[in-house]
C-alpha cells in the first residue's frame, strides 16, 4: 500500500475520531470520553502485543515510555476541555498547529537551530490564531482557543519524546499500548472526581452509546497505525504533509453537514492563515535539513 494512501486512511481515522468526540460531547460526560480515548486504544494495542508475544518493557524502559505518557495525558485532557468550548473545525485547526511547536521544543531540549523560514511560518501561524480569535475585530478572546493550542503544544511534546521511546527495542504495539495505559492511569483521578454520584443509573443511560464510544477509541489506533506505516514508506514528511492537513477540510465538511454552524469572515481568514502556515512549515522544515 502506498504511503499516500496510508496517510489518507490515517487522516480519515483522525477526522472521524474528532467528529465522534464532538457528536458525543453533548451526550456523554467529558471525563468518560477522555478515559475512552485512552483506555480503548491501550486495550487494543496491548492485546495485539500479547497475541504477537511481544516482550514486556523493563522498569527503565517503562520510565522512558512514561515520560511520553505524561504528554499524551495532557494532550487529551486539554483537547476534551476545549471540545466543549470550540467548534469542531476550530479545535482541529488549533490541534494541527502541534508540529509548529516542535522546532521550539527541540531548540530548548537539544539546542538545535531554527532556520529563518521556519521562524516566519511560526509567526505567520500565531498571527492566524489572533485573527481567528476575533480580538482584532473587538470580539472577546475565547479561552477554549488557548486550551486548543495547549493540546497542540503537548502533542508536539509527545512527538518529540516519541524519538527516545522509539529507540527502545520493543514491539510498537507494546510501546504505544503501555504509553496509553499509563496516560489513562494518570487522568483516572480527575475522571473519577467528575463521575456522577448515581453510577448504576449513569451506566444504564450510557449503554446505547457504548458502540459509538468504542469506535471513537478504535479510530485512534487506526490513526497511529496508518501514520506510522506511511512515514516508514515515505521518502520525506513533506510528501505527506498536504494529506495530513486534509484533516482540517474533512472536519469543515463534517461540521457543515452535521452541526450547521456558520463562520464569520475573520474566522475563515484566520483558519486559512493557519493552514497556509502549517503547509509552509512542512516544506520549510524539509528544505532546511
Amino acid at each position: 500500500m502506498s504511503p499516500l494512501l496510508l496517510m489518507l486512511l490515517s487522516t480519515v481515522c483522525l477526522s472521524l475520531s474528532g467528529f465522534l468526540a464532538k457528536y458525543l460531547e453533548h451526550i456523554v460526560p467529558i471525563n468518560v470520553l477522555l478515559m475512552a480515548r485512552l483506555i480503548i486504544p491501550a486495550i487494543i494495542m496491548l492485546a495485539t502485543a500479547f497475541i504477537l508475544r511481544a516482550k514486556l518493557p523493563t522498569f527503565a524502559e517503562t520510565k522512558v515510555i512514561g515520560k511520553r505518557s505524561i504528554f499524551i495525558a495532557l494532550t487529551q485532557f486539554c483537547f476534551f476541555l476545549a471540545l466543549s468550548k470550540l467548534s469542531l473545525i476550530e479545535l482541529v485547526v488549533l490541534f494541527s498547529t502541534g508540529p509548529l511547536f516542535i522546532p521550539i521544543i527541540e531548540k530548548i531540549l537539544y539546542s538545535s537551530t531554527i532556520s529563518r523560514p521556519i521562524v516566519l511560518t511560526l509567526v505567520f501561524s500565531f498571527f492566524g490564531v489572533i485573527v481567528q480569535s476575533g480580538v482584532i475585530n473587538g470580539v472577546q478572546f475565547q479561552w477554549g482557543m488557548l486550551l486548543g493550542l495547549l493540546a497542540g503544544f503537548f502533542n508536539a511534546c509527545s512527538q518529540v519524546s516519541m524519538y527516545k521511546s522509539s529507540q527502545i527495542k520493543l514491539d510498537p504495539f507494546m510501546i504505544n499500548g503501555v504509553s496509553f495505559l499509563i496516560a489513562a492511569i494518570l487522568v483516572l483521578p480527575i475522571a473519577t472526581l467528575l463521575m456522577p454520584s448515581s453510577t448504576s443509573e449513569f451506566a444504564y443511560w450510557l449503554f446505547p452509546y457504548a458502540a459509538v464510544i468504542g469506535v471513537m477509541g478504535a479510530l485512534s489506533v487506526g490513526t497511529q497505525l496508518f501514520r506510522t506505516k506511511a512515514y516508514q514508506r515515505s521518502l520525506s514528511s513533506a510528501e505527506l504533509a498536504p494529506i495530513f492537513y486534509l484533516n482540517i477540510f474533512i472536519a469543515a465538511l463534517l461540521q457543515a453537514i452535521f452541526f450547521e454552524q456558520k463562520f464569520q469572515l475573520f474566522q475563515v481568514v484566520g483558519l486559512a492563515i493557519i493552514v497556509s502556515a502549517c503547509l509552509a512549515y512542512s516544506y520549510a522544515r524539509y528544505h532546511s535539513r
